[in-house]
């Protein structure tokens, strides 16, 4: 099929931008009882095992988790289950509707995405903006994820690879502040809400001048 001239246009990335709050991510106290954002896109069905038993292996009944998803989330991917599978029913809690409404959501300590979601969410995107850490298995489609610079990227996704990674944020506040803060100054040079109305506003121009 031919492909008329006027559609031969180049494609334009408008990549999504989200506002940068002044409120900033708290420090991890590794004495206290940990925090973990479970995060898996709106339509991710993968499978959880790995990064939950990861989870499991790193837990100790002294430290404690709070393992935070949304109800959605839950229901798709058969969370109560896999958890219980993996000895965390008693620390997982279930977030009515959907995270991205869910105001105390970037209170935790680490927000996880277990697998590659496809999508650059804003929740994500504000998470990484607040200077809290990710910690995600690599997903080329979520140019937003860049190891050691915006994430922690578990490769290969194992359950001692997510162990290690865990570990290495949430037993160790300065690593992930760190990182927390290195992901903040990514999202405000390359992801706020200004960079996307910027592209979309300079891609009418554009298509205006031809017209």
């Amino acid at each position: 099929m031919r492909v008329p001239p006027a559609c031969k246009e180049r494609v334009v990335a408008c990549p999504w931008g989200v506002h940068l709050g002044q409120t900033q991510h708290r420090a991890i106290d590794p004495t206290s009882q940990a925090s973990i954002l479970l995060w898996a896109g709106d339509g991710w069905t993968g499978d959880l095992t790995p990064a939950l038993q990861g989870l499991a292996k790193w837990t100790t009944p002294e430290r404690g988790l709070v393992l935070l998803a949304d109800d959605p989330t839950s229901r798709r991917l058969g969370l109560w289950s896999l958890a219980r599978r993996a000895g965390l029913e008693h620390m997982l809690s279930i977030v009515p509707g959907d995270l991205a409404g869910w105001e105390p959501a970037l209170d935790a300590d680490a927000l996880l995405i277990p697998g590659p979601t496809g999508e650059q969410s804003g929740l994500v995107l504000a998470a990484q903006g607040a200077g809290m850490p990710v910690i995600a298995q690599a997903d080329e489609l979520a140019s937003n994820l860049i190891d050691a610079l915006s994430a922690r990227l578990v490769a290969p996704p194992t359950p001692a690879a997510w162990q290690s990674a865990i570990a290495s944020l949430l037993d160790d506040p300065a690593s992930a502040a760190t990182l927390g803060q290195s992901a903040r100054a990514y999202i405000q040079e390359h992801r706020l809400a200004y960079h996307w109305v910027s592209k979309v506003v300079e891609l009418y121009e554009r298509v205006g001048k031809r017209m």
